[in-house]
């Protein structure tokens, strides 16, 4: 099924009049394979939109090949030919353009970094319910190495003997079985795992029940180079934020105004940072305000999309 999807796909993109082709690449559809088609597009301008790199995705970060494997030769021959190829290169923060610049050697000139933002029509402001009066720590995800999760569970172990604050994770993925074990191992009890997905409309439902909102907090490479998902759920519906300090986040986030940064990997600074959100109404409000007005001014679809026309009539002159 996957290969006629591309094959439609693949004529949708040869014989299509329009004068700009953007190709995704997320989920389960990568557009690698359809930028080699780009010479015979004539004078059209291609963008890749480069949120997702196969070699980084499934080498790098989650290790599923060895660097030296086939198979990661041809990921990243596919990610190399999908950069070189398009005329213009959509990255999701300047720090991801200067790794595919060097990674792929793609000119720097012809990257443009685009922040993701989230649907402010399914994610937006609203009242907690009628839950636990504990202080509710909330994660959720697709449990990856980037995500750094362990640091999640050794923070909520240095903070067993604090009363009134809850961790709760959300989700499946790779490290599942690991983190279920080290909690075991750690004899944590003031975190619960919930091993399921949440359809994506009903994540609001999810996250309106959380105090504070976990990002990211692993030490990879790819790590340092995203700001995922989860954070741009979060600022939209005004919930304060705790993410790593990476070189991703610092292009968007400030610290103290708009989340909270801690050390990528420590459980020390994250358990220090809940804290001050705990002992602290004033903070905890300062940074959901802060942060729920950067996703209006910066982050809305609205904001994107002129981001987005702003790029493509760049080069399209």
């Amino acid at each position: 099924m996957r290969i006629l999807r591309y094959l439609r796909c693949a004529g949708l993109f040869v014989c299509n009049p329009s004068e700009v082709v953007i190709l995704g690449s997320r989920g389960d559809y990568f557009g690698q394979p359809l930028t080699l088609l780009k010479p015979a597009m004539g004078k059209r301008l291609v963008v890749f939109d480069g949120l997702l790199s196969l070699y980084e995705t499934l080498v790098v970060d989650r290790n599923y090949y060895p660097r030296d494997s086939c198979i990661s030769k041809v990921l990243h021959m596919l990610d190399r030919a999908a950069f070189q190829f398009s005329d213009v290169v959509i990255s999701d923060s300047d720090a991801h353009a200067r790794y595919y610049s060097k990674e792929f050697d793609v000119p720097i000139s012809k990257i443009r970094t685009l922040y993701i933002g989230t649907d402010d029509s399914v994610f937006y402001p609203r009242e907690k319910g009628s839950g636990s009066p504990n202080l509710i720590v909330g994660f959720w995800g697709g449990f990856i190495p980037l995500q750094g999760i362990e640091t999640i569970v050794e923070a909520a172990r240095l903070l067993s003997s604090e009363k009134g604050v809850e961790f709760r994770l959300h989700g499946q993925g790779q490290t599942l079985e690991m983190i279920r074990s080290l909690c075991k191992k750690m004899e944590v009890s003031n975190l619960h795992v919930v091993d399921r997905w949440r359809p994506y409309e009903s994540l609001p439902d999810l996250i309106r029940e959380f105090d504070v909102c976990l990002g990211i907090f692993g030490q990879g490479s790819k790590a340092q180079n995203v700001i995922p998902n989860k954070v741009y759920e979060a600022l939209a519906m005004k919930k304060p934020v705790i993410t790593a300090d990476t070189c991703a986040a610092r292009e968007l986030l400030t610290n103290g105004k708009d989340s909270l940064l801690s050390v990528p990997g420590d459980a020390a600074s994250l358990a220090e940072c809940i804290l001050d959100i705990k002992n602290s109404p004033n903070l905890r409000e300062r940074i959901a305000v802060g942060g729920y007005d950067l996703f209006k001014s910066r982050l809305s679809p609205l904001e994107t999309g002129r981001t987005l026309v702003s790029i493509l009539n760049e080069f399209a002159k």
